[in-house]
């Protein structure tokens, strides 16, 4: 979990808690009805959520994402509260490994893939088929959009 939710910082909607120079991880959230923005993160040393909404339904618009309003308290509450705090990395439980992905197909990523990931695996769950695409000459087309 804490792969993946550090990937939601890293890649995704929560890239503002970067700005916090350590690891970090999270989530954004935004209901259906534009509700409710929260963003919960955490560091190795602190959990925090941060919530915007009114307590009366009423939908806080179009305007507003989790990204663009609560990340940013949430960041700088999490940067005032670990100031001075040494940085740590998250510890790894025994049995779990990192490998290198192809971000595309899944497999093992080769020295030619244009978007590798270090992912987390359980031991011996991690792929150990090579890439079988030579993205130099037959990259992977885009996925088609709907219109």
């Amino acid at each position: 979990m804490v792969d993946i939710l550090t990937a939601a910082v890293k890649e995704g909607t929560g890239r503002r808690a970067t700005a916090l120079n350590r690891p970090v991880g999270g989530k954004t959230g935004t209901n259906q009805d534009l509700r409710d923005l929260w963003f919960v993160g955490f560091t190795p040393e602190l959990a925090c959520g941060a919530w915007m909404g009114y307590d009366d339904f009423t939908s806080m618009g179009k305007k507003f994402t989790a990204a663009s309003k609560v990340l940013p308290w949430w960041t700088d509450f999490m940067q005032k509260s670990l100031q001075g705090t040494p940085v740590r990395n998250f510890n790894v439980p025994d049995g779990i490994v990192f490998a290198k992905m192809d971000a595309q197909t899944g497999y093992q990523a080769l020295p030619s893939c244009p978007q590798v990931v270090l992912a987390a695996f359980k031991n011996g769950t991690e792929p150990h088929e090579l890439c079988p695409i030579d993205h130099v000459s037959q990259p992977i087309p885009e996925k088609a959009t709907e219109e």
